[in-house]
């Protein structure tokens, strides 16, 4: 046999060997044992669109407010929690009593 014969055989051979190997690695990763797939019809139902929930809720942005000038408050037209805006009237104070004092001055 001449050498060129040898060397095509000697090649077929590791490449046999080569698939082979790679055959059996591939046996050995899809021998793994996968979760079963669950499968269920589809029903069509009514689903919750709200749930209730017991809890504490804390703002995230607390304001002290104050006044420059004592006096009686006679209205607050605002109520905790509510969202006010910058500007808005958040009490009204006895203006008698102010007004007297202004006079006096």
């Amino acid at each position: 046999m001449s050498f060129r014969i040898l060397r095509l055989r000697s090649m077929s051979r590791a490449m046999f060997l080569m698939a082979l190997l790679n055959a059996s690695v591939c046996t050995a990763q899809s021998e793994k044992v996968l979760p079963p797939v669950v499968v269920s019809r589809v029903v069509k139902r009514t689903v919750a669109v709200g749930q209730s929930f017991v809890g504490s809720v804390k703002p995230s942005k607390r304001a002290v407010i104050g006044s420059a000038v004592s006096g009686r408050v006679v209205e607050f037209p605002v109520n905790e929690g509510d969202r006010v805006i910058k500007g808005a009237t958040l009490s009204q104070l006895l203006t008698a009593t102010i007004t007297l004092e202004l006079d006096i001055a």
